[in-house]
């Protein structure tokens, strides 16, 4: 959408308003336009800024009605937008119709998507509503529907940053929000368990996992996911009152399968992970090492240990290295400032979070990872690592431990490969 950005630094413009209504206001002044008509062809015209060939927008506007009534009616829709708007607003000749690319326009659609990318919280105030509500024509429900899933991913960010946060209260107010537009949104209905619990509210939490269901049912014709169930089971274990610990459920992959064994793998790592800060999981590709630091990563946000939270960012497909800090800051909902470069920013974050970060398959990035745990862990105190990879990273404070081939029955075998420093720079 570069090419709108010179229409939004103009100071006179027209400014254009589809989302939750429609709207045209020129210099502060409100501009009516006298038929529905010509409100769709405008719309159609500035969501849609190319050159239309005349017979394309007689026959999707007035496709009920022979062709040459069809273009009689293009016609007087066009003279009615030129007189009623702008003259200069439209540019027209006798095959084609297009939006004038130097009449300066501003129009909240465009704002609400150049926001939706790393400016979440502003995106989900700009969307008032559904896109153009009053118009019924076939192409507005596709773009509707586009920006209606947009503004879902939005508010489910911005959920999960105030989670982050341990703002619940307004974490429960965004997820109701998006359960407003989408009744059956499961990861809605997981923030609002957790947060209830998180504000001792475990009543709330077990009504909300109810309403779940029900509209799963209802809707889907589905049962709520291991992912809300461990919630359910977590909210009647607990006893009402008590504070639930800020464990990211949301953020941690579900497995397709349950995890079966290595009991005495799992409670090592985690034994591990109290004793040291960066704990890397190595060996061959295969033998478990995504699975066992899914099973230990989900354990331990289950618990109070990490109270900020359990963080999982998978590097698999990334191919370029220098975007690794870049990767971790996106499950945070975090970009780099006009002041402040983005390490920077990641780094104020986590400052004083007590928090677990999972980086899964880092060996083709281990000398960007190992660059980035160092930095952040010598500035963040209560920070963990743990990283699964083939190879360890090999820096300072680092405790390597090889996970045994799934074939190897022999548990006793789970020891440490190195330590590869006696005194961890970073306790």
């Amino acid at each position: 959408m570069s090419h709108h950005s010179t229409r939004v630094e103009s100071p006179e413009r027209l400014r254009l308003f589809f989302l939750g209504t429609f709207r045209i206001e020129c210099d502060g002044q409100a501009i009516c336009l006298s038929t529905h008509k010509a409100e769709s062809l405008l719309a159609y015209l500035v969501l849609h800024p190319e050159q239309h060939p005349r017979e394309k927008l007689a026959a999707l506007f007035w496709g009920d009605v022979p062709d040459e009534q069809a273009r009689l009616s293009l016609r007087v829709a066009l003279a009615t937008l030129r007189k009623e708007s702008n003259k200069n607003l439209l540019l027209a000749d006798r095959e084609m119709i297009q939006l004038n690319p130097d009449h300066p326009i501003w129009l909240d659609v465009w704002e609400f998507q150049e926001s939706a990318k790393d400016n979440p919280e502003s995106a989900i105030e700009l969307y008032r509503g559904d896109l153009l509500p009053d118009l019924y024509d076939d192409w507005v429900a596709l773009e509707r529907e586009r920006l209606r899933l947009i503004y879902l991913d939005a508010l489910l960010r911005t959920v999960q940053r105030a989670r982050s946060e341990s703002k619940y209260v307004r974490a429960i107010d965004l997820a109701r929000r998006v359960l407003a537009t989408d009744h059956a949104n499961e990861k809605a209905y997981q923030h609002l368990i957790f947060c209830h619990l998180a504000l001792g509210n475990r009543t709330d939490a077990l009504k909300q996992y109810a309403e779940c269901q029900r509209a799963l049912r209802d809707e889907l014709n589905v049962e709520p996911s291991p992912e809300t169930t461990a919630l359910y089971v977590r909210a009647q274990t607990e006893a009402t009152g008590t504070k639930s610990s800020e464990a990211l459920f949301a953020n941690l992959p579900t497995p397709l399968t349950s995890f079966v064994g290595r009991v005495d793998e799992i409670a090592q790592v985690k034994h591990a992970l109290a004793t040291t800060r960066l704990l890397t999981l190595i060996g061959a590709g295969g033998c478990g090492k995504t699975r066992l630091a899914i099973q230990v990563a989900t354990e331990l946000a289950a618990t109070e240990r990490f109270k900020q939270g359990v963080w999982w960012v998978d590097l698999a497909a990334l191919s370029d290295s220098t975007l690794v800090t870049q990767t971790v800051a996106m499950v945070f909902n975090l970009s780099e400032s006009p002041t402040m470069p983005l390490i920077a920013v990641l780094t104020n974050f986590l400052r004083a979070k007590e928090s677990l970060i999972v980086l899964d398959n880092g060996e083709h990035l281990r000398g960007a990872c190992g660059q980035l745990a160092g930095t952040l862990l010598s500035a963040c105190p209560k920070l963990h690592i743990l990283v699964t990879s083939r190879e360890p990273l090999s820096i300072s404070g680092e405790v390597a431990w090889r996970v045994p081939s799934l074939s190897l029955p022999d548990v006793t075998q789970f020891t440490p490969l190195a330590q590869l420093s006696t005194t961890l720079s970073f306790n």
